[in-house]
């Protein structure tokens, strides 16, 4: 496991993420599949977000900067789930270990 991290490239748009692009039928699959399921899941989403506008002060979505496909930056938007100012320190059954 630690090999396979240690291989992976660290550079944004480096030479190995080109030479290994996905193909263009899986593109166009993804976009079919979207754009097919955008109906359903619109109201859904709108609907959680209008409940954690509701319910909670702050900020509907979480922000966060990641990194994925081949070292690649993105930034991963989600539904918030806890307080705004809910403490990040490890609390509980993680603390005992």
């Amino acid at each position: 496991m630690e090999d396979q991290i240690l291989e992976l490239p660290a550079a944004t748009g480096s030479l190995a993420y080109r030479a290994k692009r996905r193909p263009l039928w899986k593109r166009a699959m993804d976009l079919i599949i979207t754009v097919a399921v955008l109906p359903v899941l619109i109201p859904l989403m709108l609907s959680i977000a209008l409940l954690i506008k509701l319910v909670s002060r702050g900020p509907v979505l979480f922000r966060q900067d990641r990194i994925g496909y081949y070292g690649r930056p993105f930034v991963c938007l989600k539904f918030r789930t806890m307080r705004v100012d809910a403490s990040t320190a490890v609390t509980g059954y993680f603390k005992q270990l």
